[in-house]
């Protein structure tokens, strides 16, 4: 939610726009905005704006594994049961292992990529570890679902790489 400086001045202090951007309930784009002098009176208005409109930060207590709890049960009546086990068992041995104390609102870009560190650590194969970081961003994407989170912090941190990537021979000769 940006405020931009408009280069007017008013008693020493620069005038700010600041602009709050939505989704209202009908799925209509919106956007609020108001006018002010001063940094710090531009980044209250900005957090006035998105109290108004329902998008304050959220401030959930809720662990990680109270998040894995909820999400099973609801995902067991909407895949079959070997897609069912499947994600348990990734999520219980890679993600709950480590992460399952962490509150959510607590989880940042340098918490996660400790976590993507100790992962890498395991000697996994890539695949593995890939198919890991798919299950628990579906995990955090519920949680964005429910409203726990704003929006999903291992979005910031990416996705597993293969490190090392050798290009095809150059003196082979294709035909197809």
């Amino acid at each position: 939610m940006p405020f931009y400086k408009t280069g007017k001045q008013k008693d020493g202090r620069a005038q700010y726009r600041v602009c709050v951007n939505y989704t209202d309930i009908h799925g209509k784009y919106r956007k609020k905005s108001k006018r002010v002098y001063g940094l710090t009176e531009a980044k209250t208005a900005e957090l006035q704006l998105l109290e108004e409109i329902g998008a304050a930060p959220v401030d959930s207590g809720i662990t990680v594994k109270e998040l894995y709890d909820e999400y099973m049960k609801a995902k067991k009546n909407e895949v079959r049961l070997s897609t069912y086990k499947k994600s348990e068992t990734y999520l219980k041995h890679h993600i709950l292992s480590t992460m399952s104390s962490a509150r959510l609102d607590k989880l940042n870009s340098k918490s996660l990529q400790a976590w993507k560190q100790s992962i890498y650590d395991k000697g996994l194969a890539l695949q593995t570890m890939k198919n890991t970081y798919k299950e628990f961003h579906s995990l955090l994407n519920y949680g964005v679902k429910m409203e726990y989170l704003n929006k999903n912090p291992l979005n910031s941190v990416g996705t597993f790489k293969e490190a090392y990537f050798e290009a095809p021979a150059k003196d082979k000769l294709h035909y197809y």
